[in-house]
């Protein structure tokens, strides 16, 4: 009977110690008003206006949980490619073998980049999500491109019509690279959306539809696009 007790407990125990070290899976949405947004998919923008995204690609990293302000668990040196094009890209769970010691299930805020840090930038070429073969790497010079932005649009005066964004850079004074820190619900799953018709709303794809390089116009739209990451209560 004590040795049914004790294997009851242990189980109980190990039950409680699962749930405390619970770590949520991170899914990441692109919407155009309100509905998931399809590549190649031509979406009303504005009364005559329209407009389709045919390429939305872009890096997570530095990840933190936190409660309070307080960090609670981050992740280290680790960077996700988010690309709609590739739909299990944008959902993963965080591993719990990185936690902090002091690591609950109790959080209320994620924090992230929206891009690569300087440090991952000046170490050339590394592998995984950062394989220069993901198309995301410019050169040894400039680095990792953060976010790529491209479709079409028939307000932008281009050939076809098209709009490109390849948003990056970490030398100052044109660092690109964005913090973000979210209110999110302690659940098993956190909904992050990229609200993309409010993105290209703040953009004037008129006077700008061209950004390549890492300068001030990119510092800029990465700064617009990082504001509209919302969790989804």
């Amino acid at each position: 009977m004590s040795i049914r007790i004790l294997f009851l407990c242990c189980l109980w125990l190990n039950q409680i110690a699962a749930q405390t070290n619970a770590l949520p899976r991170l899914e990441f949405k692109a919407l155009y008003d309100n509905h998931n947004l399809q590549l190649d998919t031509f979406y009303k923008f504005h009364e005559y206006d329209s407009l389709k995204i045919e390429t939305l690609r872009f890096y997570i990293s530095g990840i933190t949980l936190k409660q309070n302000n307080e960090t609670v668990w981050s992740e280290s040196n680790q960077a996700h490619l988010i690309d709609l094009s590739n739909p299990p890209s944008m959902q993963f769970g965080l591993p719990a073998a990185n936690k902090k010691s002091n690591t609950t299930k109790a959080f209320n805020q994620l924090e992230f980049h929206l891009g690569i840090d300087s440090l991952t930038n000046v170490s050339g070429a590394l592998e995984g999500d950062l394989d220069p073969t993901k198309g995301m790497y410019w050169t040894w010079q400039s680095g990792y491109i953060n976010l790529k932005l491209e479709g079409v649009s028939n307000l932008c005066n281009t050939r076809q019509h098209e709009f490109q964004f390849h948003l990056g850079g970490y030398l100052a004074p044109y660092n690109a690279l964005q913090r973000i820190v979210i209110d999110i619900p302690n659940n098993d799953t956190v909904e992050i959306n990229l609200d993309i018709k409010a993105c290209i709303e703040e953009i004037n794809l008129v006077k700008e539809n061209l950004v390549m390089t890492p300068g001030e116009a990119a510092v800029r739209i990465a700064a617009i696009i990082a504001k509209n990451f919302k969790c989804q209560p």
